[in-house]
């Protein structure tokens, strides 16, 4: 630049531009970002997926195990104060006490019918109560206020579940007898599946109830 009065003379250098210096983020750098943000977003839903199915997995199976344990609890605590146990066959003569303890193929071959079921005096609700594995097979059912001649059909009422698939309920019975000097014991097996299409665990419950009433 040439010298001028105005400015004493001297020369002035022009300063460069900084009107492009600060430059953004090019359309290949955009694209590849995008790529990383969404391959993350990916793998987070995708974990979040998983974890709320197990958790609904586990809630599930929870409230039918639940279930399970509320039913086989009922009938441990009805039975527990029981008296005259009848097991086998709910035919005639329910209020005759009737063992059932012994079985040629052990717990194996407790599914037969005659050990599917049991009635005994409800000391609680007065009358017969009665337990069996219903609709022949599948859940397990109650039976109240029956006779010495049977339940009638319109007596019996569902314990467990629709989720809750019985394949076997047994019982074993001994000292069902009021005078025969022993404290009547029940030994209850119940296995089966709990839960439904791919929330579904296999169960296997064995449980033995003592009376409390003494023998008269």
């Amino acid at each position: 630049m040439k010298n001028s009065p105005a400015n004493g003379g001297k020369t002035l250098t022009p300063k460069p531009s900084t009107r492009n210096a600060q430059k953004g983020f090019t359309l290949v750098e955009m694209i590849v970002a995008l790529g990383f943000f969404t391959t993350i977003m990916l793998v987070v839903i995708s974990v979040l997926t998983v974890v709320s199915g197990a958790n609904e997995k586990a809630r599930t199976t929870r409230i039918v195990i639940d279930n399970l344990n509320f039913a086989v609890e009922n009938m441990a605590r009805t039975m527990r104060v029981g008296s005259v146990y009848h097991c086998g066959d709910l035919t005639p003569d329910l209020n005759i006490a009737q063992d059932c303890d012994t079985s040629p193929g052990g717990i194996s071959e407790c599914a037969d019918t005659g050990m599917s079921s049991i009635a005994f005096n409800d000391i609680q609700k007065g009358g017969i109560t009665a337990f069996r594995i219903g609709g022949g097979g599948g859940f397990i059912e109650r039976a109240n206020n029956c006779t010495a001649s049977g339940c009638p059909s319109a007596n019996w009422k569902r314990l467990t579940a629709p989720e809750i698939d019985v394949h076997r309920l047994c019982f074993y019975v001994s000292g069902s007898g009021e005078t025969d000097g022993k404290q009547a014991q029940i030994f209850m097996v119940a296995s089966g599946v709990a839960g439904k299409g791919e929330v579904q665990t296999d169960f296997d419950i064995q449980t033995t109830v003592t009376q409390r009433l003494a023998d008269s």
